[in-house]
């Protein structure tokens, strides 16, 4: 007689835990975690840097499965956190907008992080180190790591359907367009 009762009460918690769970989001946007996640963008395809080098969706289609959220992102360096902070985040003249397959373009301004300095082995890794190979240019492939004040700009699209997809960022004050194309597959 133990041995239903037990199956039972087990069956219910197991029951009422499921029913407690709320479907978790795969990919949180805090600030946190995409910064961390970016610092991946040479080794996956669904995190882009824009503007700078040429990663995939920049340089051919960026392949990525369905619904699959995709991170954006790019930093600007420069002397003090002050000149960032004039140059993009008080200037009113720049903007940088993105249109998804030809929509209406939306201003990203907001994605913008507070600028920070940023020094080698300080603070968490996304702090400091660009591509995620340890000290300086750790994997000797050319990119190095922050050395100055630097502005993070993060923005994650939650997924798109099967298909080629374009994405156009446009920056204004400094002013340039990058498209970006990302091919979605089942």
């Amino acid at each position: 007689m133990k041995k239903p009762a037990i199956l039972m009460v087990t069956l219910f918690v197991v029951v009422f835990a499921l029913a407690l769970v709320q479907p978790a989001q795969a990919l949180p946007d805090s600030p946190n975690n995409m910064n961390a996640r970016m610092t991946h963008w040479q080794e996956q395809a669904e995190i882009i840097h824009i503007i700078v080098f040429n990663d995939a969706g920049r340089v051919g289609p960026a392949v990525v499965e369905v619904g699959q959220p995709v991170l954006f992102g790019f930093e600007w360096a420069d002397v003090t956190v002050e000149a960032l902070q004039a140059a993009y985040i008080d200037n009113p003249n720049h903007d940088i907008t993105v249109s998804v397959d030809g929509g209406e373009p939306v201003s990203l301004k907001g994605n913008y992080q507070t600028p920070f300095y940023a020094a080698t082995q300080s603070g968490p890794a996304w702090t400091w180190d660009h591509d995620a190979d340890g000290p300086g240019d750790g994997d000797g492939d050319g990119i190095g790591d922050w050395t100055t004040a630097t502005l993070f700009f993060r923005y994650q699209h939650p997924g798109l359907a099967e298909g080629t997809h374009t994405f156009v960022f446009t920056t204004t004050d400094p002013d340039s367009v990058d498209t970006i194309t990302v091919e979605v597959v089942p």
